[in-house]
Order: C-alpha cells, then structure tokens, then sequence
C-alpha cells in the first residue's frame, strides 16, 4: 500500500505487514502441498490402506474406554484438550448415598448384633448361681457394651472416645457405675453434679443432650475443674426403666461434631438395653443385702 503526499515524491510505504501476510499465504500452500504428496505417497502402499482404518477404529476405541472410565470415577478430564467433560452430578450423587448406605448398613447390623448378644447376656446374668458367679457375668457384660458402643459410634480413629454410665450418689453428684477410656482415678473419683451439669440434666430431666461443640454458651455442659481430658463433642441419653431413670449412658469425643442423628438413636437403643440388664442387677444386689443371695451357690428356697 503506497500513499502520495502533495506533488511530493516521497512515499509512505506499508509494506512490512503485507510480506508477513503473503509469507504466511505460501507457507499454508506449502505446507497445503506437502500434505498432500506424503498422503499419496502414503496411499500408493496397499498396506497403509488395509492398516488405517484399523488404527483409527482402536484410537477411538481407546479414547471411549478412557472417556467411560473417567466418568464412572467421577473425575473432570479433558478430551484431546479441546473439549472439557465433567462427571454426571447424578451418578456422583448416587455413588456417594449406595457409599453411605453401604456403611450405614453395616453400622446397623453391628448395632443388631450388639443388642441381640445384650439380650443374651442379660438373661444369663439373671440365672446366675450364686453372686460370685453374677460379679464375673456382670463385669463381662459392661466390658462388652461399652467397648461395643465405642466400636461403633467411632468414625474417625484420630478421634478418641469415652463411655460412661453415670448413676446417682445419692449426695447430689453422679458417680461412674462403669467407664471405659478413663483413669482408675477417674474412674473412683468423678462426680459431676446433678443440678449443673450436662448429665445431671439429663438425668434430672430424662431429655437427651447431644452437643457438637460443648464450649459454645447456652448449653448444659459446664466443664469439671480436674478434667485431664480436653473434648469438644458430648452425648447423653437417660438409661431409663419404666418412668424411672436409673442412669445416664454418656460418650464424649475430641473432635467437634463427632455423632450424628442416628449416632443419637443408636445410643438409645443400647441405654435401653442397659435398662433391662440394670433393673436385674439391682433386683440381684437387694436380694444380696436382704441374704437371699448366697456369695456362692445358689439363691436360699
């Protein structure tokens, strides 16, 4: 492109765009052309003609395989980088609830297990023979269910649990009937008060307390001046016979939010369980004292 000024000589010339344009054109037709020569080349060979569209057919084979294989993981991937394909968000859904329901099934089958050997354990501790005999069975039976309770409420094995069953001291405090996951010292000498205190609210109250962060305000926790044991996370449910509460079954758990809804429930199955089996060990200790009980042999006619 050329332009004039006045009766001037002198010319403006623009002619560096256009050489790259026209360099550009014949390299394309250059490029155009040899293209065309090696697939001529190339078809003039009987075996690249039988072999081509063999090649292509795997090629898009693979890639489909490669495709479904992405999808049915879930993953994001892109396809010969030009086209980017994310997963189903149904079929990601659905493989995370069969995922979920997988595992609560086999939670609620452990629970039913659980529940059915309490059942078990209970009447065998009613027929014992002589105390003796109901002191070994009873201390198999809370080995059991409070190692039972902690198996199956535990989700993450970073986060430690402790199960209880507080009872009533008659001095305003509950005691720890059974623990598991606490110190001998713990064990003898805890008492948490029952006008000011998660478990002695529930206790006092027969609700349920479930909390995922005891520390924030509002709730019933007040935390016990010689705890050694920092948690975040705190359940009770009243372990109740009739209208009468004769415990709380407590776990804790150091991580915020460590039991869920059905954690909830399952824990009151067990306090109901635990419900049967008490009422039995308290009716065998008042025989005891009454001396219907021998310390060993069987119970007097």
């Amino acid at each position: 492109m050329f332009g004039v000024k006045g009766n001037s000589r002198s010319v403006t010339v623009y002619t560096f765009p256009l050489l790259v344009y026209y360099g550009l054109i014949e390299l394309f037709e250059v490029g155009l052309y040899m293209w065309d020569k090696l697939w001529k080349t190339l078809f003039s060979f009987t075996w690249f003609k039988i072999a081509l569209p063999s090649v292509i057919l795997i090629g898009f084979t693979a890639l489909f395989w490669f495709s479904i294989k992405r999808i049915r993981k879930g993953d994001e991937f892109s396809l010969l980088n030009i086209i980017k394909i994310s997963p189903n968000r149904i079929v990601q859904e659905q493989n995370e609830m069969i995922r979920n329901l997988n595992e609560d099934s086999k939670q609620k089958s452990h629970v039913l297990k659980i529940l059915n050997q309490m059942i078990l354990e209970t009447i065998n501790v009613s027929v014992s023979k002589s105390y003796d005999e109901f002191l070994q069975n009873r201390k198999a039976v809370y080995e059991y269910i409070l190692h039972s309770i902690g198996v199956v409420l535990t989700k993450n094995k970073s986060n430690s649990h402790r199960v209880a069953i507080f009872v009533d001291n008659k001095d305003g405090y509950l005691k720890i009937h059974e623990g598991l996951g606490y110190s001998s010292e713990g064990r003898k000498h805890l008492r948490l008060k029952i006008d000011d205190s998660a478990a002695g609210y529930v206790f006092r109250t027969g609700s349920i307390y479930n909390s995922g962060n005891v520390d924030e305000p509002g709730n019933h926790f007040k935390r016990h001046p010689m705890a050694t044991k920092d948690y975040k996370s705190l359940m009770c449910v009243p372990i109740q016979y009739g209208k009468m509460i004769l415990g709380v079954l407590s776990i804790d758990g150091q991580e915020e939010n460590s039991f869920s809804k059905d954690d909830e429930t399952y824990l009151v199955y067990f306090a109901n369980a635990l419900a049967s089996f008490m009422s039995i060990e308290n009716m065998i200790n008042s025989l005891k004292e009454a001396g219907v009980y021998e310390q060993t042999g069987s119970t007097r006619e």
